[in-house]
């Protein structure tokens, strides 16, 4: 290790040979074991996605505190019977992935009704979450600061 310069080692599948993590302690290399590291992933996707329903709580209030017509004006949903990005489905769908990572429940097809998310891991889970909730803050960003704008 020393060779390369590295200062993480992955040196055994499941443990290591007797005197292998000693000769570790006065070094930069850690040991850890493949199974380890694997654990120490699970539990950070799953600290990542508890901290997803405090985000999702705060988006989906800014997106009600607007009237409707702001809300159709901006984007934010399409006009009755008509087609379009609609905020009220990509919350719903975040609810959807959200409770689908918290449960390792990743049966459905899709979400709400949102062909994009073929959702089948945390992984996932948590790309799909932090991509469209970013986007819709953005959206909702703008639209809020219009809003704020036009409100005497």
């Amino acid at each position: 290790m020393e060779d390369i310069g590295a200062d993480l080692g992955i040196l055994a599948e499941y443990g290591f040979q007797p005197g292998a993590k000693q000769a570790t302690v006065r070094s930069e290399v850690v040991a850890i074991s493949l199974a380890d590291l694997r654990r120490a992933a699970a539990s950070l996707a799953e600290q990542r996605l508890r901290n997803f329903p405090a985000r999702l709580s705060r988006v989906n209030a800014n997106h009600w505190a607007m009237p409707k017509e702001h809300r159709i004006e901006h984007g934010l949903r399409p006009g009755v019977g008509f087609n379009g990005y609609s905020a009220t489905h990509v919350l719903a769908g975040a609810r959807a992935v959200l409770l689908a990572g918290l449960t390792d429940d990743f049966r459905m097809d899709s979400f709400f009704g949102l062909p994009d998310a073929k959702i089948q891991d945390r992984a996932a889970a948590i790309a799909w979450l932090d991509s469209n909730l970013d986007d819709l803050e953005r959206r909702i960003n703008i639209a809020r600061a219009a809003f704020d704008q036009s409100t005497p």
